[in-house]
């Protein structure tokens, strides 16, 4: 790099000779160490990875992820010992926790970035607290580019770091590209004769170089600088003498005013970036006082502030994305993180190409001044695939859309009339992109960035796609999230209305079934007094037709009593009375109401007791009832044959069984059995009556009490059900 410290000589304009007679009279540049020769070839030593955890196993495991990258990766345990780290060596990027015991990940990120040789490492925040998701803001405002939750995918983490150290190795490469084309400069100027050297460094700097007098006039312009200055739209040999102000007003408005008048105050030389908007590029500037005026050096610095810019926009979208769940405020998020970095205003729709219809979601202006003039013209003109609007080939063909450099005439074409175009044009559009949003195999929606400064290139698409990518996939999961939740909301309010009509179906079987039991009940109080003689005496013939009449209306109570029961179980209001139950005399009761339906069948109904049976303890009604119900159901289903009802001690349970010579169970029917309302035989016409209830309040009535039933059945041969209830104590 030329020591522009020593170029103490004149300048062309000045009232003193002219520069190539100055620099003979100039002694020589002292020799520096940036004049040594470059190498041929640049050595690409590993990169360095700072990983900071209090835990070593952490550690551990992140160096094993890191390992496949070739770089070298230093562990530190501690914010002291990471701080320590930072101040010997630079990083390519630092993994740090937040949570460390002692100085928090969050304050070693505020102490790296303060100080100015570590401030430009990018830092990525590690964490495994979900209530560390509030600390997000904070982490992006301490310095940190990302923030990633425990478990780490080891593929993201060491794609992220990958980008940060290729990062790292370009700058480091286009430092030693520039070290070495400076070397190459002056090993060149350094062969002309001494009397042309410092006009032949100041012609060949590869960097723009201009000398100023006192009163901010061109002295002088290098190729360099003048091929800048054509670039904006000036002419070097024209602006040669000319105050810079009238030429380049930004120059005025930036920092090149205040530190050049620094520079020569106070005879130091002052160095600063800057940005030359009407160029759209970023140079670092060096202001080298000289006798007469000062000279000016400028390094395009351009490609490494896109790339932090890159970096910066990514992070903010990260950011934007999971920010909120509720769709249209994300993308909102989204189109405010983009803009200006990436765009001066961003749109983005939701598209359904089944309907060809698109929703306007969000949209954002960088300027507050047209951002109104851009909604009231989205109100006026929404977004439409039927018209040759912006974005209608992206939605036709799924791919992006590049415009470079737009017209007028494009402007016109793809509006809806005169009044649009002229909005349009007024906004004044100089470049877009269109990318499509896909997920999942299907077009979703669209991103449009659009350029009033620049014309955008093949490096934006590829940043435009990156962030489609990222916006595409959180889209589709806020829509899977949005339609689950209404798929939530529906089951729930179903549920509800299903609970709702349950009640009202158990409620109502309570009733009726109590409306029924009362004259029912009065019906056999009748029955029994005209067969006891009292109201006078009866025929065979009547006393007959009253046994029918008590045995329907027996079986009518055993119909609404399984209804009560069930209907208090529906209800979940069935009550157990604990007691000592006598086995043998529950058997006897059982044997007593169902031998009529027994020998009205004609079939034979055995009971089978051991001579001692220990008591159980349970309740004397339910033991009843369920083996009631099983005898009833084995008649109910036996055309001829036998019943049998046997009982046996096995220590810590009785176990009753029920055996019947009926129509049996298909085997696929065996579980069904036990459903509310189900019946065997599933005809109009069945041979059985009955609620179909009863092997359903069976088997709860057992599980109430602490027990089992099981059935065994072969069809045409007959069913076994056995019933195990536990002795207790």
């Amino acid at each position: 790099m030329t020591n522009f410290d020593d170029l103490a000589v004149p300048l062309a304009g000045d009232p003193q000779p002219d520069l190539r007679s100055a620099v003979r009279t100039a002694d020589p540049p002292a020799r520096r160490a940036d004049d040594r020769p470059a190498p041929d070839e640049e050595p690409r030593p590993p990169a360095s990875i700072l990983i900071v955890d209090d835990r070593p196993d952490n550690l551990i495991a992140l160096r094993a992820i890191l390992e496949p990258l070739g770089e070298r990766i230093v562990a530190a345990t501690s914010a002291d010992e990471a701080l320590r780290s930072v101040l010997h060596e630079n990083f390519a990027v630092i993994l740090l926790d937040v949570r460390m015991p002692g100085t928090s990940g969050l304050e070693t990120a505020r102490l790296i970035k303060e100080r100015e040789r570590s401030r430009p490492t990018p830092i990525i925040f590690l964490t495994a607290f979900e209530e560390d998701r509030r600390r997000i803001t904070a982490a992006y405002q301490s310095g940190a580019v990302d923030y990633l939750f425990k478990p780490l995918d080891a593929e993201i983490l060491r794609a992220k770091v990958s980008v940060f150290v290729e990062l790292c190795r370009r700058e480091s490469e286009i430092a030693w590209q520039q070290r070495r084309r400076y070397a190459d400069e002056v090993r060149r100027v350094k062969a002309e004769a001494e009397r042309d050297r410092v006009s032949a460094v100041l012609d060949h700097i590869a960097d723009p170089t201009s000398a100023y007098d006192h009163d901010w006039r061109w002295t002088y312009i290098n190729p360099a600088a003048a091929e800048l200055l054509r670039a904006i739209g000036k002419d070097p040999a024209a602006v040669l003498g000319k105050v810079v102000w009238e030429e380049v007003p930004a120059l005025l408005e930036g920092k090149f005013y205040a530190e050049a008048r620094r520079a020569e105050a106070e005879g130091t030389v002052v160095e600063f970036e800057e940005y030359l908007a009407p160029a759209d590029r970023w140079f670092d500037t060096r202001v080298v006082p000289m006798a007469g005026g000062f000279i000016a050096h400028s390094r395009d610095v351009s490609e490494r502030r896109r790339a932090e810019l890159v970096l910066r926009v990514i992070a903010r979208v990260g950011t934007a994305l999971v920010m909120s769940v509720e769709l249209d405020e994300m993308l909102q998020r989204l189109a405010e993180a983009v803009v200006p970095g990436l765009a001066d205003w961003c749109l983005i729709d939701l598209v359904d190409l089944e309907s060809r219809a698109v929703r306007r979601a969000a949209a954002a202006h960088a300027d507050p001044g047209k951002a109104g003039i851009l909604r009231d013209m989205l109100e006026r003109y929404p977004p439409d695939l039927d018209r040759p609007t912006v974005g209608r080939r992206v939605a036709e063909t799924g791919e992006p859309e590049v415009v470079v450099a737009v017209t007028e005439d494009m402007l016109r074409s793809t509006t809806s009339g005169a009044d649009q175009a002229r909005i349009v044009i007024g906004l004044g559009i100089k470049s877009y992109i269109v990318v499509p949003l896909h997920a999942r195999g299907r077009l979703i929606g669209m991103i449009a960035l659009v350029s009033a400064r620049r014309n955008y290139d093949a490096e934006d698409l590829a940043v435009a796609t990156d962030v489609a990518n990222r916006a595409a996939v959180a889209i589709d999961q806020s829509q899977l999230y949005s339609a689950e939740r209404r798929a939530r909301t529906e089951a729930e309010e179903a549920r509800a209305r299903a609970e709702q009509a349950s009640r009202a179906k158990t409620d109502f079987l309570a009733t009726m079934s109590h409306e029924l039991r009362t004259p029912l009940t009065a019906i056999i109080g009748y029955e029994e007094l005209l067969s006891d003689g009292i109201s006078g005496p009866i025929s065979d013939g009547q006393r007959e037709q009253l046994r029918r009449i008590k045995a329907s209306s027996m079986h009518l109570l055993n119909l609404i009593d399984e209804l009560l029961t069930f209907a208090r179980f529906e209800a979940g209001r069935e009550r157990v009375e604990l007691g000592p139950v006598d086995v043998a005399a529950v058997l006897d009761e059982v044997q007593s109401i169902t031998w009529p339906l027994a020998q009205a069948k004609k079939l034979e109904l055995e009971v089978e007791t051991p001579d001692t049976l220990p008591p159980i303890r349970g309740d004397h009604k339910k033991v009843r009832q369920i083996l009631v119900n099983l005898v009833s159901n084995a008649v109910k289903f036996t055309d001829r044959g036998r019943v049998t009802v046997a009982a046996r001690d096995e220590a810590e349970a009785i176990r009753f069984t029920v055996s019947d010579t009926g129509i049996g169970i298909a085997a696929e029917n065996i579980d069904r059995i036990f459903e509310p309302f189900w019946q065997v035989e599933q005809t109009h016409v069945r041979r059985a009556g009955g609620t179909g209830l009863g092997l359903s309040v069976t088997r709860r009535l057992a599980q109430l009490l602490g027990g089992t039933v099981s059935v065994r059945s072969e069809p045409g041969v007959g069913s076994t059900f056995e019933v195990c209830l536990p002795r207790g104590r």
